[in-house]
């Protein structure tokens, strides 16, 4: 009868921790559910993973997406900021994403703008003019594919140059922007 009565609360605490532990993985998957679909905490955002930038990009539900306090016009820049392992400063930073706003094609119809951090490349050695560039592509709004080369010197000199998605045909050249006579809200 000892024996018995054992396995009888061996068996009740088993299932009680088997339950738990049921329970527990369930909480789990649906609040990663419910992350994943944006609909964490008041259900108020949602997000994206976007994987050109390797950015997740969270916006509130009802209103223009974050721009990091600056005109909600501008586009979000995802992956940009990786620049700045390369030797681009803030300064250049906010030229480039002004030079973007010029470029007709993404001029107020650009939602989001993002940077191929996977595909940059450098050289560390300035060209003839001493200016450094920066190769990479970008994909505008997740759909139109552009290669970039970026032109650098100074603090605040830049020029976008914008390829067509196989690099024959440029579309665009910004000349030199520098943060003077950029609008950037830094």
């Amino acid at each position: 009868m000892d024996n018995s009565r054992r396995k009888l609360i061996l068996i009740i605490a088993g299932s009680v921790v088997l339950l738990g532990v049921i329970g527990l993985v369930v909480s789990l998957l649906t609040s990663g559910n419910q992350q994943k679909n944006g609909t964490a905490g008041t259900g108020d955002t949602t997000s994206h993973f976007d994987p050109v930038s390797k950015e997740t990009i969270v916006t509130q539900n009802g209103k223009a997406p974050e721009t990091g306090g600056g005109d909600s016009t501008r586009p979000i820049f995802a992956g940009i900021d990786k620049l700045l392992n390369y030797g681009i400063t803030t300064q250049q930073l906010s030229s480039l994403q002004f030079a973007f706003t010029q470029y007709a094609p993404t001029a107020g119809s650009s939602t989001q703008i993002s940077l191929a951090v996977d595909d940059i490349t450098t050289d560390r050695a300035p060209d003839p003019d001493g200016r450094f560039f920066v190769l990479s592509h970008v994909v505008v709004n997740q759909k139109d594919t552009y290669k970039l080369k970026l032109f650098y010197s100074g603090l605040s000199d830049v020029q976008l140059v914008l390829y067509d998605s196989s690099g024959q045909s440029q579309l665009f050249d910004s000349g030199v922007i520098s943060d003077t006579n950029s609008s950037g809200d830094d």
